[in-house]
């Protein structure tokens, strides 16, 4: 595989099997700077374990990830700590800490992991939270949360640290069309920022309306990598199951 010039994180002939399901049979991958990559797969393809994979929640069984050339699969669980303060994941339920208020919830790695006053503190959540048309709402516990609005607070401490990669797991799964459309236009916003990121999804309408590029997943590979405009009018069967799965029915 060539290696482009601005290519930040590259996954390199990752295998994973369980028993004798095998899921990932050679997965190469490159992510681009600034750039946002929508992941398609049919369930059970092991979209969300490419995800895991590289933030060290699940180990291949070979290959390698790599960020910004330096190899960070199979790192001591010590040295993935630094990782994840750049590479951060954004979970399809938000993963709010339930006891935590919202504010308690994204200040948490802020305390954990900087050496920001408290008043720097309130400054930033105050920020994140206004960058997901959420502000005012420090004081809620996620239980007095919409869905829509878990996801958005997971999206706001996901990057409470600044990273440098976002990792999106199935991020509009379960919301209803209004919540949807807002979540899409806060990537949308992101992306004007400088968003680098990877988009797991189902939703194929969000995807195509947030990413620079789709790639697909399809027996254990990469089956293609290419421009929304050219996965719009690609021929592929594999490709136009996915983008029009009327037309095989």
């Amino acid at each position: 595989m060539t290696i482009t010039a601005d290519c930040v994180l590259e996954l390199r002939g990752l295998r994973r099997r369980f028993g004798s399901k095998i899921v990932h049979e050679g997965i190469d991958l490159q992510l681009r700077g600034q750039e946002l990559l929508a992941l398609f797969g049919g369930s059970g393809t092991g979209k969300s374990l490419i995800l895991r994979s590289i933030i060290g929640l699940e180990e291949p069984d070979a290959g390698e990830i790599l960020w910004h050339g330096r190899t960070i699969s199979g790192l001591h669980e010590r040295d993935w700590i630094d990782v994840r303060k750049k590479i951060a994941y954004v979970f399809q339920n938000g993963a709010l800490f339930d006891s935590l208020t919202v504010y308690e919830n994204l200040a948490y790695p802020l305390r954990e992991h900087t050496k920001l006053k408290e008043p720097e503190i309130r400054a930033r959540v105050a920020e994140m939270l206004t960058l997901v048309d959420m502000p005012g709402s420090e004081n809620l516990l996620p239980g007095e949360l919409s869905g829509g609005m878990q996801k958005r607070a997971g999206l706001a401490r996901a990057m409470i640290l600044g990273p440098e990669i976002l990792l999106f797991d199935e991020p509009t799964a379960g919301l209803d069309p209004v919540n949807t459309t807002r979540f899409v236009q806060n990537i949308l916003d992101l992306k004007r920022r400088g968003l680098t990121g990877i988009f797991v999804t189902h939703d194929i309408a969000s995807a195509l309306a947030v990413a620079d590029r789709i790639a697909i997943l399809h027996q254990g590979r990469i089956h293609c990598i290419e421009t929304v405009e050219s996965i719009r009018s690609s021929r592929d069967p594999v490709v136009r199951k996915f983008l029009f799965p009327e037309e095989s029915t």
